[in-house]
């Protein structure tokens, strides 16, 4: 039951945490997709560097501080006017939400909010026999919007919800105009624990951009793709506490996806994966919808020239050399040809080498929700991207993977009938889009077509 209720007049504020730590571990989850075998390591791995609460003298651990978006399962239900977040679970004996300087306490159920249309920032404070701990998160009402005055803004404001104790130690950076060196980075993003994903123009970082990255905690910056991309120049705008900025790149598209696949093997402590994701490096819809989910999961990403009839030789050996059990091509065969399917079969074997896909791209990207249903079914929000428009998606997909929501891609204009039975299927607390109106319209969140 709720046992106090009063408006302090103060909201809680995203701030920064104290000392940053080294991931401790990774948990491996072993899971069935589309009949293949997955093995990959948790998204975030827990840390323990203690903090102090608001100043009140309260030790907690980073790894609560620090919490990602919706980290803590907070979110029962929305509505368009209001955020229901959890009671008390386990050991815990009660939950106090601060949320706009309105205070509630629980000792049981769970407690309901009124909101306004955009985010709300939420100061939880959870008492149990071993203490209390405290983390700051942030929500949304059903059919809320995670947007900016533009692609660059958007993607800070994603990177907030990503980020949003500003505890990475790291910071990516892709170009905003042009998709194809970035496709693969969303699982490298995420396993760098509260890692950011921020869109840049090739020469020149927007003020927005460079303040984020100031506020985020990191001392690391790296760019994604080549100098025809990104370039050098960017190193030298990054504000002082960027101690390093470095590049991940290859020759082309194809060659910078390996890189970074071979970057996330790193970060994971190893060289090979049991399973990949193989997407069209000629379009970006496929790639994005499923970038979430492979984030999720810790797996690899890589890119192919889909229209060609066989693999590049350096990719066919790379897979031969880095995945061991199988892979799932994602999308039709217009998207990644059947010659290179009936390739990758000789390889791993019809059973091992199968296809998600659909008819178009809102198909595709419905197949996708669907497969993975047993990991975001009931999640805490549904998000919605453009399938148009590859900026808001991209950064989207950070906080889909990094936070254990699905990312569907919608019209413009209305919400094509395959998405909305996905959604319905997956039973979120809400639907949340990302991007402005331009991108997706008021309408595209409820209107089906």
């Amino acid at each position: 039951m709720t046992t106090s209720i009063h408006d302090d007049g103060a909201a809680p504020r995203r701030r920064r945490a104290g000392t940053r730590a080294t991931a401790l571990a990774s948990a491996t989850t072993m899971v069935v997709l589309a009949g293949l075998l997955l093995g990959a390591p948790a998204a975030n791995a827990a840390r323990d560097t203690p903090d102090d609460v608001g100043g009140g003298g309260v030790d907690a651990p980073a790894a609560e501080l620090c919490a990602p978006f919706a980290g803590i399962d907070a979110v029962v239900a929305t509505t368009a006017t209001s955020v229901t977040l959890a009671g008390p679970v386990g050991d815990q004996t009660s939950v106090t939400y601060d949320v706009g300087g309105v205070v509630q306490t629980t000792t049981s159920g769970p407690v309901t909010f009124q909101v306004g249309p955009g985010r709300s920032f939420v100061r939880a404070t959870i008492d149990s026999s071993g203490g209390s701990d405290a983390v700051d998160f942030s929500v949304y009402p059903d059919g809320g919007r995670i947007s900016g005055a533009n692609r660059y803004e958007t993607s800070v404001e994603v990177g907030v919800d990503t980020n949003y104790g500003a505890c990475a130690d790291t910071v990516f950076i892709a170009n905003g105009e042009s998709f194809p060196d970035a496709l693969s980075a969303t699982p490298l993003v995420v396993s760098n624990a509260f890692g950011e994903l921020l869109l840049s123009q090739r020469d020149s970082l927007t003020q927005t951009v460079q303040e984020e990255i100031a506020f985020s905690g990191a001392s690391n910056v790296v760019l994604l793709g080549g100098t025809a991309a990104l370039s050098p120049a960017l190193c030298d705008q990054m504000p002082e506490e960027i101690v390093s900025c470095t590049r991940i790149s290859g020759p082309d598209r194809y060659a910078t996806s390996l890189a970074l696949a071979e970057a996330l093997f790193a970060q994971q402590g190893g060289t090979t994966t049991q399973q990949a994701f193989i997407v069209s490096g000629e379009r970006f819809p496929d790639a994005v919808s499923v970038a979430g989910l492979a984030a999720f999961l810790g797996i690899p990403v890589v890119l192919v020239p889909g229209s060609a009839a066989t693999l590049p030789t350096a990719t066919a050996a790379w897979l031969a050399e880095h995945v061991t059990d199988g892979v799932t091509i994602v999308g039709g065969t217009a998207s990644v040809s059947a010659g290179i399917e009936a390739q990758l079969q000789a390889q791993y074997g019809a059973d091992d080498a199968s296809r998600i896909s659909g008819a178009n791209r809102y198909e595709t990207s419905a197949a996708l929700a669907q497969a993975s249903q047993v990991f975001f079914g009931g999640a805490s929000y549904a998000l919605l991207a453009s399938g148009e428009r590859f900026p808001d998606a991209l950064t989207g997909g950070v906080l889909a993977g990094s936070s254990g929501m699905p990312l569907l891609l919608t019209a413009p204009t209305c919400l094509p009938a395959p998405i909305a039975q996905r959604i319905d299927d997956l039973e979120p607390a809400g639907v949340l889009a990302i991007g402005g109106t331009a991108a997706v319209s008021d309408a595209a969140l409820s209107q089906v077509c």
